[in-house]
């Protein structure tokens, strides 16, 4: 087996029906990592999967700070009365799973501090060669 890169360098296209949020982080996510040099357009699908969850967790964590980490719940009481109790807003608990998806992704992407060293450089893009089509042979 060889020692050197095995995928090309290449950047994968950017999906046409991500919310707003989701297309500000891919552009700094794949920025981010093509700077690296570590990107490939197979890494497409995984990209997508960490915008689409980061911009739920942004909307979440915008409903948490809006509405604090407990809310009154309204429930009946066994005699059908209603009853206020303060319980955990769900959009934390939520937000709090997907930021470990979200921590799990960025390190299969090599995009963490304890990550980062197993990332291995893609291979350089190798220019497209245009055959000349006016070439005389004697």
């Amino acid at each position: 087996m060889a020692d050197g890169p095995t995928y090309t360098a290449s950047k994968p296209k950017m999906p046409k029906d991500l919310p707003q949020a989701a297309k500000d982080e891919w552009k700094r996510l794949v920025k981010q990592l093509e700077r690296r040099g570590s990107l490939t357009s197979v890494d497409g699908s995984q990209c997508e999967i960490y915008v689409r969850l980061f911009a739920q967790w942004k909307a979440l964590c915008l409903e948490v700070e809006k509405d604090g980490p407990m809310i009154d719940d309204v429930v009946l009481d066994k005699d059908g009365e209603q009853v206020v109790r303060r319980v955990q807003n769900p959009a934390m608990k939520l937000a709090n799973q997907i930021s470990a998806q979200l921590r799990m992704l960025l390190k299969e992407l090599g995009s963490t501090p304890a990550s980062r060293e197993s990332v291995k450089p893609t291979a350089p893009k190798t220019p497209k060669v245009k055959k000349d089509r006016n070439i005389f042979t004697e």
